[in-house]
């Protein structure tokens, strides 16, 4: 039975039109693992599971694909794809290249609404695997919009997003496993880096961040390869 029949356009009625229902809860199912890695499934089996028309079902698809979140396969429509460590090391890079920049110009320009958004995360933050990597993804997405620039948010956002699903396919692979004295000192990075923030220290976030981002890509690709 294919994995789709768990999942359901109910929680996402609220979005219009179909076609975003259908990208936002397949998207979801694949950063989640619930549509995992080598999945196929093609826009008349989707539509008919979602009970809509082919139309919004391709355009969800396709969207999803140009995202890189789906592969289309020749006769066989779309397929969740394999991630590879090459992946992570490009999208390390990538981080590496943006997120040092958005938190120094978030130490500048954030807002007391930002913090309190960063603390309560960090206050949330959970040390299971699966919880942390939950917590991470958003701290570092409110990171980004903490930094007041809509595009170099965007850009990370769809890093992480991507970095997310790296994660995701790992975990339920069992080749990532995280130890308890990793998510601890992950945690105890973004307080540090937190603390820099909330301070106005771009050059010491930066640091901090940079920082961490080098642990954390050392960590998950020693673990993998």
């Amino acid at each position: 039975m294919s994995a789709l029949s768990k999942l359901t356009l109910a929680p996402y009625q609220h979005l219009s039109p179909i076609s975003e229902q259908v990208y936002t809860a397949l998207k979801e199912a694949v950063l989640s693992g619930a549509l995992p890695a080598g999945e196929h499934f093609t826009d008349t089996l989707v539509a008919s599971h979602f009970s809509i028309s082919r139309t919004p079902a391709r355009e969800g698809l396709l969207r999803l694909e140009r995202e890189g979140f789906l592969s289309s396969v020749s006769r066989k429509g779309f397929v969740v794809p394999d991630v590879r460590a090459q992946d992570a090391r490009e999208l390390y890079t990538v981080a590496l290249a943006l997120e040092p920049a958005a938190v120094r110009l978030a130490a500048q320009v954030r807002t007391e609404e930002d913090l309190a958004r960063l603390k309560e995360i960090l206050e949330q933050e959970d040390l299971s695997v699966a919880g942390a990597a939950d917590t991470n993804f958003t701290f570092h997405i409110q990171l980004a919009q903490a930094c007041g620039n809509q595009l170099l948010w965007d850009y990370i956002r769809q890093v992480r997003e991507k970095m997310k699903l790296l994660h995701s396919f790992h975990d339920q692979a069992g080749s990532y496993p995280s130890t308890q004295a990793f998510l601890t000192r992950s945690k105890a990075s973004h307080q540090q880096i937190y603390d820099a923030v909330a301070a106005g220290d771009g050059e010491l976030a930066e640091l901090y961040l940079r920082r961490h981002l080098l642990i954390a890509q050392e960590h998950f690709l020693h673990a993998v390869t």
